[in-house]
């Protein structure tokens, strides 16, 4: 069962809905347990359907967060995993309301290049720690602005898998969104840390235009050309270092994207720049 006033493993007492995406719900929630009551928690629920796939997923992401354990406040913090009555209970630590899609638009370029460097560091540290997130989106990022600063939040790793691993059955080879998929990842091919890249630098590109830096397209042939050439939004950003940056992200060749620590530290710079 999931629904306002449900106790999942006796503990959490689901409260008003926070968001949903695909056959996920998340919750606000109470943490019952004696010391903690009315502590406020973050609980995602999947149903079980059909084959194990959406409990191993669950049981993965679960085994993730709890290995990053929150990297300082960049991915969300990991506090149970709950199976019963159909149902499988992700509970994390609460997650700010407001999405990165959502606040990112109307925000000026400074403040857009600040959040993405932030962004990027976060990614720098999860492929640090040893994994990879294969599914980065603006509704996977939570920020919470306060006092004019904001604190970005990576608060879905379903997808994530550990550097170097196999990335599991045939089926889940292509994984991820397809807007901001990567050509080696659209092909079939296993993702890297640079897939996690061009993803972020897909991201950007959207932030900075307002739109999809893709020409409408599906997964074919259409879709991998688009990504094997410069998006022609890149040309209103061409001759600058922002541009050369976004350019070296969207690299159709894996091998010649930058690191996502190298994207943080020109993004910093380039904000810097901006508020001169």
């Amino acid at each position: 069962m999931s629904a306002a006033g449900y106790v999942v493993g006796g503990r959490f007492e689901l409260g008003r809905l926070l968001m949903s995406f695909g056959l996920a719900r998340v919750f606000v929630a109470r943490d019952l347990r004696d010391g903690d009551a009315g502590k406020e928690v973050a609980v995602k629920c999947v149903p079980e359907i059909g084959s194990s796939y959406n409990r191993n997923l669950m049981r993965r992401e679960a085994h993730t967060l709890a290995d990053l354990g929150g990297l300082a406040g960049g991915v969300v913090s990991y506090i149970d995993l709950v199976d019963e009555n159909g149902y499988i209970y992700l509970v994390t630590a609460t997650i700010a309301e407001s999405l990165l899609d959502q606040w990112q638009a109307g925000r000026s370029r400074r403040g857009l290049l600040s959040a993405y460097a932030q962004l990027a560091d976060i990614v720098a540290r999860v492929h640090g720690a040893g994994y990879l997130h294969r599914d980065l989106k603006p509704a996977h990022v939570s920020v919470d602005e306060r006092d004019g600063e904001c604190r970005l939040c990576i608060i879905d790793m379903t997808l994530s898998v550990a550097i170097g691993n196999p990335t599991g059955p045939v089926h889940e080879r292509l994984v991820g969104t397809l807007m901001y998929m990567s050509p080696e990842v659209l092909v079939g091919g296993v993702a890297s840390t640079a897939s996690d890249v061009f993803s972020l630098g897909v991201m950007l590109l959207q932030a900075l235009v307002g739109r999809s830096p893709w020409p409408p397209g599906g997964l074919g042939n259409e879709g991998l050309r688009a990504r094997l050439s410069p998006p022609p939004a890149l040309g209103r950003f061409r001759g600058s270092l922002l541009g050369e940056l976004l350019g070296a992200m969207l690299c159709a060749a894996p091998a010649q994207r930058p690191s996502a620590s190298e994207v943080a530290s020109a993004l910093a710079t380039a904000a810097a720049q901006e508020s001169r």
